[in-house]
Protein backbone atom coordinates (compact mmCIF):
# COMPACT_ATOMS: atom_id res chain seq x y z
CA UNK A 1 0.00 0.00 0.00
CA UNK A 2 0.98 3.41 -1.12
CA UNK A 3 0.41 6.11 1.32
CA UNK A 4 0.02 9.47 -0.60
CA UNK A 5 1.37 12.48 2.00
CA UNK A 6 -0.02 15.68 1.19
CA UNK A 7 2.86 18.50 1.76
CA UNK A 8 1.89 22.24 3.21
CA UNK A 9 4.09 25.21 3.29
CA UNK A 10 3.98 28.47 5.66
CA UNK A 11 1.80 26.83 7.81
CA UNK A 12 3.52 28.24 11.05
CA UNK A 13 3.99 26.50 14.00
CA UNK A 14 1.91 27.30 17.13
CA UNK A 15 3.58 29.00 20.47
CA UNK A 16 4.45 26.22 22.92
CA UNK A 17 1.20 25.82 25.29
CA UNK A 18 1.82 24.81 29.43
CA UNK A 19 -0.19 23.09 31.48
CA UNK A 20 -2.11 25.98 33.94
CA UNK A 21 -3.08 23.69 36.44
CA UNK A 22 -1.94 21.39 38.76
CA UNK A 23 1.32 20.71 40.21
CA UNK A 24 3.23 21.53 37.46
CA UNK A 25 1.85 25.13 37.18
CA UNK A 26 2.97 25.44 40.42
CA UNK A 27 6.02 24.01 40.46
CA UNK A 28 6.81 26.18 37.67
CA UNK A 29 5.15 29.25 39.37
CA UNK A 30 7.67 28.64 42.67
CA UNK A 31 11.00 28.20 40.54
CA UNK A 32 9.62 31.92 38.82
CA UNK A 33 9.88 33.53 42.25
CA UNK A 34 12.74 32.00 43.51
CA UNK A 35 16.49 33.65 43.31
CA UNK A 36 19.64 31.53 43.23
CA UNK A 37 19.98 29.55 46.20
CA UNK A 38 16.79 29.53 47.41
CA UNK A 39 15.22 25.71 47.43
CA UNK A 40 11.99 23.48 48.51
CA UNK A 41 11.73 19.71 49.04
CA UNK A 42 9.71 18.05 46.15
CA UNK A 43 8.06 14.52 45.37
CA UNK A 44 10.38 13.66 42.27
CA UNK A 45 13.29 15.42 40.67
CA UNK A 46 12.06 14.21 37.11
CA UNK A 47 9.26 16.70 36.97
CA UNK A 48 11.34 19.68 38.73
CA UNK A 49 14.03 19.09 36.22
CA UNK A 50 10.74 19.30 33.16
CA UNK A 51 8.97 22.10 34.92
CA UNK A 52 12.53 24.28 35.32
CA UNK A 53 12.91 23.04 31.34
CA UNK A 54 10.25 24.59 30.45
CA UNK A 55 10.62 28.05 32.01
CA UNK A 56 14.45 28.06 30.87
CA UNK A 57 15.46 27.74 35.02
CA UNK A 58 19.06 26.44 36.20
CA UNK A 59 18.08 23.51 39.52
CA UNK A 60 20.05 21.29 40.94
CA UNK A 61 17.90 18.19 43.03
CA UNK A 62 19.53 16.25 45.48
CA UNK A 63 17.89 13.20 47.28
CA UNK A 64 16.83 13.89 51.05
CA UNK A 65 16.98 12.51 54.35
CA UNK A 66 12.97 12.01 54.32
CA UNK A 67 10.73 11.59 51.04
CA UNK A 68 11.70 13.46 48.06
CA UNK A 69 14.26 15.66 46.75
CA UNK A 70 15.65 19.21 47.68
CA UNK A 71 15.57 21.47 44.73
CA UNK A 72 17.97 24.38 44.60
CA UNK A 73 17.42 27.13 42.21
CA UNK A 74 20.91 28.04 40.45
CA UNK A 75 20.39 30.20 37.85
Amino acid sequence: MNARIKIERGVPVPERRFHTTGNLCALRNAMKNMAPGDSFLWGDNKSAYDAANQIGVKIKTRKSNGDGYRVWRIA
